[in-house]
């Protein structure tokens, strides 16, 4: 019977050069051989191209671009260099062991959200966007899903000393991990969320990924954009349409006094707005003069997010508490595991266990009606998509 493959994840940030991205690099069919095989025992590259029965410069190929990046590290034994892996790979037997604590702290984390629930309203209630007068109802899962129990949640479990956020890797600041397929689908399963800063804004999608392809939003659209012209024209042109979509937070406006406020000629500013009416971010309302540019999708100021900061810091705590008394059994449990074999701090591997945690909680939120989930996309995908002003 034939090794299943693994699924590969990343947490963080890449720059540059992509050419270290897990995504790249443990994906290809000759990497997803040998994963399984060092992740099982440190293996010199000679007995790789035995067990594999391929040549010795195609392992040596994908050794050395594993070790440049660092998923891989060299261990000397009997005289002989033998490589490991260097960051989190979770066989089904390892899932299978940490199952039922990901289960038990996933309804963990969803009774304390709604158990602060009531917190989460009050800021809704306070958002510049809502206060306009926008109708947003994906704003609640953005607030819970993204923001309290992924970006800052992460942050915070950090600053606990529970988890490794990111590390310095080349090709940007992340945590990889793998998952051996046959019990948790992470392309189905979890919450992905992507965001990166253009200017003095960011733009986020978050939520169920496409069956195929990329989603159809900012910044998924931006980094295939960036691929295919690699142009800071593109990077300033998206800059103008956070500027936009920011502009309309406070009100409705019309073309012209969008475009006056934007200092933009009103033909680019509508070719602007088709294309964020296209994907979702602007509506227009009404027609000839008394036509009016509306949001669809929530713009957040400075002030905003530091309003659901606040109340994702409750929810913090809260979890973090009920986490502790836990925290040895994730102990005991990630002791047996192959990750623990090879020598991953607990910590970085917590990262992956954290991200299964939070999808399910979310998962059991959702089908309570806790919060609605996020819209269906015409790409197929169901997340939410919003802009952000940047802290300075």
């Amino acid at each position: 019977m034939g090794r299943r493959r693994f699924q590969i994840a990343a947490s963080g940030c890449f720059k540059g050069d992509r050419s270290c991205s897990p995504y790249v690099v443990l994906r290809h069919r000759v990497a997803q051989k040998i994963i399984p095989l060092i992740n099982e025992k440190p293996m010199a590259i000679e007995e790789l191209s035995a067990e594999l029965d391929l040549p010795t410069d195609l392992i040596t190929e994908h050794i050395e671009k594993m070790l440049s990046c660092r998923y891989v590290e060299e261990v000397q034994a009997d005289g002989k260099t033998l490589y490991k892996p260097a960051f989190t790979i979770f066989t089904l037997e390892d899932q299978c062991r940490l199952q039922p604590l990901i289960e038990e702290l996933s309804k963990d984390i969803a009774t304390v959200v709604s158990r602060n629930i009531g917190k989460v309203r009050d800021v809704i209630g306070k958002l510049t966007c809502i206060q306009a007068g926008y109708r947003l109802p994906q704003v609640e899962y953005i607030i819970v899903g993204a923001y309290m129990l992924d970006y800052l949640a992460l942050d915070a479990l950090d600053e606990a000393g529970y988890l490794v956020r990111v590390k310095k890797m080349p090709g940007g600041e992340f945590v990889a991990s793998a998952l051996e397929e046959g019990l948790i689908d992470i392309h189905a399963a979890w919450m992905w969320g992507n965001s990166s800063q253009y200017g003095s804004y960011v733009f986020s999608s978050h939520g169920k990924l496409p069956p195929t392809g990329i989603r159809h939003a900012f910044p998924d659209l931006v980094w295939f954009w960036w691929e295919l012209i690699g142009s800071s024209k593109l990077t300033r042109w998206v800059e103008r349409l956070g500027r936009t979509l920011m502009e309309l937070a406070s009100s409705p406006l019309s073309v012209r006094k969008l475009a006056g406020r934007l200092q933009l000629d009103e033909v680019d500013l509508l070719r602007d707005i088709a294309l964020l009416s296209e994907l979702g971010y602007t509506i227009v309302v009404g027609s000839g003069e008394k036509a009016r540019v509306e949001l669809a999708a929530p713009a957040f100021t400075v002030g905003d997010v530091e309003l659901i900061e606040d109340a994702a810091a409750a929810v913090h705590r809260d979890f973090i508490a009920t986490l502790e008394g836990k925290y040895h059994r994730v102990k005991e449990a990630y002791r047996e595991t192959s990750p623990a074999r090879n020598g991953i701090d607990i910590r970085e591997a917590f990262n992956e266990i954290y991200h299964t945690v939070f999808s399910l909680g979310l998962e059991k939120l959702l089908e309570r009606g806790v919060i609605r989930r996020p819209p269906a996309r015409l790409d197929g995908g169901e997340y939410a998509i919003w802009v952000a002003e940047a802290k300075l």
